[in-house]
């Protein structure tokens, strides 16, 4: 809590006072980063889960692989539909037809994992709606958050995310696989509720200023697409965002697996993989300090190039763990087995 009071964001004071106040900024930036923070928590759900399901229903690695991968699939060109769409139709509205979606879809899941072509495409069709909502995002922050205050607001928004996927890989591994998804999916339909009453607020800002209009039509008629394929800067930021989610989704994704059919693990002891997005929080929320206090260009590139090793941290983090518990007890089942009394 002491990050979240030095900006000034997230006071110390209730927390229901600070959200009753006329500044909707404060308010929309906090649902927008409850609503990262249920992305990444659905996003942990399957991965976890699907040890117990694939157990239930007899899947074979490759039906395993198939549903885990299925995702991604929808996820990938979702994000260019969720810029488009949030200028087109309005991002408060985007956003919360996509949280609508994925909540819906957490709390049919458990109806259809008896069927794997059915939640092949359920999953394809979460991962379009989840994509679409980080760009609908950055689309309402650039609106209606003031341009000194947006990089604190998109640290938080990460932070939310790191959030969302420790809280889940903690409590997930302690309940019946189906009630992970109904908990998740009903949570995500009550944001609906405290989301509507700030559309006009988003739209009216969307809409006030005639001028940024204008400017955005003359952007638009001088952007060419070759202009995001022909700077080395930009390849250095798409190059650092590959590296970061090719770690990410393997601890994600299949470090799981890993420790419970490898390791002898049991279920409870897949909490641990929640390290890493413990790390992570803490990160986002420093370095967002740092780059709210030091707005410059240069330090922006110092911060993308301390990015490269950290790139490294999420599977580091756990192989140091294990390998020390490994010399220690000899063997690596030993140490697994030392850790699950923790639990």
């Amino acid at each position: 809590m002491y990050y979240l009071n030095c900006f000034n964001v997230l006071p110390m004071c209730n927390v229901f006072k600070w959200l009753d106040e006329p500044n909707y900024v404060r308010r929309i930036v906090f649902l927008c980063c409850l609503a990262n923070f249920f992305n990444a928590a659905d996003r942990v759900i399957m991965p976890i889960v699907i040890i117990p399901i694939s157990n239930h229903f007899g899947w074979n690695l490759h039906q395993y692989g198939l549903v885990l991968s299925s995702f991604s699939v929808g996820y990938l060109g979702s994000m260019i539909i969720g810029g488009s769409a949030a200028r087109r139709y309005g991002g408060g509205l985007i956003l919360s037809f996509a949280v609508a979606f994925w909540s819906f879809s957490s709390l049919v899941t458990p109806f259809l994992a008896h069927s794997i072509n059915s939640l092949v495409i359920l999953r394809i069709l979460l991962g379009l709606r989840e994509g679409i909502a980080l760009p609908t995002i950055f689309h309402i922050f650039s609106y209606v958050v003031p341009i000194e205050e947006r990089n604190r607001a998109v640290g938080y928004m990460v932070t939310f995310g790191a959030i969302g996927q420790t809280v889940a890989t903690l409590i997930c591994p302690r309940l019946v696989w189906s009630h992970s998804f109904f908990i998740f999916g009903l949570i995500g339909l009550v944001w609906i509720c405290f989301w509507i009453p700030v559309f006009n607020v988003i739209k009216k800002a969307e809409t006030r200023d005639e001028l940024s209009g204008q400017q955005s039509q003359a952007f638009k008629s001088t952007l060419r697409w070759t202009e995001f394929i022909s700077h080395w800067p930009l390849w250095a930021i798409y190059i650092a965002h590959f590296s970061m989610n090719w770690s990410n989704y393997i601890v994600m994704l299949w470090l799981p697996t890993y420790l419970l059919r490898y390791l002898g693990a049991t279920e409870y002891a897949i909490m641990l993989t929640a390290i890493p997005y413990v790390c992570n929080c803490i990160g986002s929320v420093k370095k967002g300090c740092f780059l709210h206090t030091s707005p410059h260009s240069i330090i922006s590139v110092h911060f993308l190039n301390s990015n490269y090793p950290s790139t490294f941290k999420h599977p580091l983090y756990i192989y140091i763990i294990y390998r020390w518990k490994s010399f220690y007890y000899r063997t690596p089942l030993q140490g697994m087995r030392h850790f699950q009394n923790l639990f």
